[in-house]
C-alpha cells in the first residue's frame, strides 16, 4: 500500500478517534467533576483551584473519556457480531425451516469477511518494484519478515473472528446440499487476503441459492460473464422484464484547440440497454443480448452502427477505463516518487462498478418488483460479471397498477 495513502487514512482514523474523544470529555470536564472541585477550593477552602488540580481533571477526564470511547465501538462491533450469531443460531436449529434467517447470517458473514480482507490488503507490507534490484540481501530480507509477520497475524485474527462462524455456516449449508469444492479447501486455512475474499465470495454464492421463505416471490438475475454470453434467470413466473440501463455518464477527457480558442473535450454518454422479455416462466431462461447507445437525445445512436453485444460492451468498459485514467492522471515517471507511482498502478487496476436495476412484474400483473445489480468489470483480466445485490423488492403501489 503507498505510504501517502497509509499516512491519509491513520490520520482519517485519528480524527475519528480525537471527535469521539470529544464527545465523552466535555460532559466529564464541565459536569460533576469539575463542580465538586469548585465546591471543595471555593466553599471549604476558600481559595481558587490549583493549576495542578485542573490539569489532574483534563488528563484525567481524557484517560475516562479514551475508554469510554473504545466501549462505545466495542459494543457496536460486538452487537453486530451478536447479530450475525443469533440468526446463525436460529437458523441451525431447523435450517430448512429458518432459510430466511439462514440466508441473512450468511450474507452477513460474507460481507464481514470482505470487509477484513481489505482492511488488511490495505495494511499489507509492499515491496517497489523500482528498487527490488538496488536492495541488498538484507533490506529484501526485513521486508520479506514483515510480509510474513503480516500474514502469520492476518491468519490469526481470521481463526479469532470468522473460523468457528465459517464452520458452522458451512455445515448448515451442506444441511440444504449446498456445498462449494473450493470453501471447501481453502475454509480451514487460507493463507492470503485473496483467499479470505474467496471464501467469502463462496459464502455468499451458497447463500444466493437459498429459497427465500416466501416461495411465491418472483426473482430474475442477469447472470454469465464479458467475454462470454449474458442470461436473465427467473424465479417464478414472471413478465415484461426490464434490464438496466447500464449508464456511463459523459466526462471532460481533455482540451481541443481551434483557432486560437482552447475548448473542452467531452466523451460521449453511454448506455448498455437490453430487450425486454416478455414472459419467464420458473426456471427459465432468456438470452440477454446487450446494445451500446452513445449520445442522448436526437445524438443518440448505436455504436457502431451495424454492431452490438460484445463489440459494444467492449467499448463501454474501455472508455470507463480510460476516463478513470484521465481523472486520476498521468504520473510523471521523472518527478513522481515510487509511493506514487504504485498508488496510480492501484487505482487503475481497481474493479469498476455500474449499479443497475431488473423491473418486472408477477404472472398476473398486480406486483411490480425490482432487483438492484451490479455490474464488475475488472481491467487486470479484461472480464466483467453480474455481483448480484441483495433481494428482490416489492415497489410501493403495484398492485392493481398497469406499467
Amino acid at each position: 500500500m503507498p505510504i501517502r495513502k497509509r499516512v491519509a487514512e491513520v490520520g482519517d482514523d485519528v480524527g475519528e478517534y480525537l471527535l469521539a474523544l470529544r464527545r465523552h470529555w466535555g460532559p466529564i470536564v464541565s459536569g460533576a467533576v469539575l463542580g465538586i472541585a469548585s465546591y471543595v477550593y471555593g466553599v471549604e477552602k476558600n481559595r481558587a483551584i490549583p493549576p495542578n488540580v485542573y490539569l489532574l481533571i483534563l488528563v484525567g477526564a481524557a484517560i475516562i473519556a479514551g475508554f469510554l470511547a473504545w466501549r462505545d465501538e466495542y459494543k457496536g462491533r460486538n452487537d453486530a457480531e451478536q447479530l450475525c450469531d443469533n440468526l446463525m443460531r436460529a437458523a441451525r436449529d431447523d435450517p430448512r425451516a429458518n432459510l430466511d434467517a439462514l440466508r441473512r447470517s450468511v450474507l452477513f458473514l460474507s460481507n464481514e469477511m470482505n470487509q477484513f480482507a481489505q482492511e488488511r490488503n490495505d495494511t499489507r507490507p509492499t515491496i517497489s518494484l523500482l528498487h527490488l534490484n538496488t536492495q541488498t540481501l538484507h533490506q529484501r530480507a526485513e521486508v520479506e519478515k514483515g510480509v510474513a509477520a503480516h500474514r502469520h497475524e492476518t491468519l490469526r485474527l481470521y481463526y479469532e473472528r470468522f473460523g468457528a462462524r465459517v464452520s458452522i455456516a458451512r455445515d448448515d449449508l451442506a444441511a440444504l446440499t449446498l456445498t462449494d469444492a473450493r470453501l471447501d479447501e481453502l475454509y480451514t486455512a487460507p493463507a492470503f487476503n485473496e483467499e479470505i475474499s474467496e471464501i467469502a465470495e463462496c459464502l455468499r454464492l451458497l447463500a444466493e441459492q437459498i429459497p427465500t421463505h416466501g416461495a411465491d416471490t418472483p426473482d430474475v438475475t442477469l447472470t454469465g460473464t464479458f467475454p462470454g454470453i449474458l442470461f436473465l434467470c427467473a424465479r417464478g413466473h414472471v413478465c415484461e422484464i426490464r434490464t438496466g440501463p447500464i449508464i456511463l455518464e459523459s466526462a471532460v477527457i481533455g482540451t481541443l484547440t481551434d483557432n486560437g480558442r482552447t475548448m473542452r473535450e467531452v466523451s460521449q454518454h453511454y448506455a448498455i440497454e437490453f430487450p425486454v422479455v416478455g414472459d419467464l416462466g420458473d426456471g427459465e431462461k432468456a438470452l440477454a443480448i446487450p446494445t451500446l447507445f452513445c449520445g442522448e437525445g436526437y445524438s443518440r445512436s448505436n455504436w457502431p452502427e451495424k454492431e452490438s453485444g460484445s463489440t459494444g460492451m467492449a467499448e463501454f468498459f474501455r472508455m470507463a477505463a480510460y476516463i478513470r485514467r484521465v481523472k486520476i492522471g498521468e504520473p510523471d515517471t521523472n518527478t513522481c516518487t515510487d509511493a506514487e507511482i504504485n498508488d496510480f498502478a492501484e487505482r487503475i487496476r481497481q474493479e469498476l462498478t455500474f449499479k443497475f436495476d431488473i423491473t418486472f412484474w408477477n404472472s398476473d400483473h398486480t406486483q411490480q418488483w425490482k432487483r438492484s445489480e451490479l455490474l464488475v468489470h475488472e481491467p487486470t483480466t479484461g472480464t466483467a460479471f453480474v455481483r448480484h445485490a441483495g433481494t428482490p423488492e416489492r415497489l410501493v403501489g403495484s398492485v392493481g397498477a398497469r406499467s
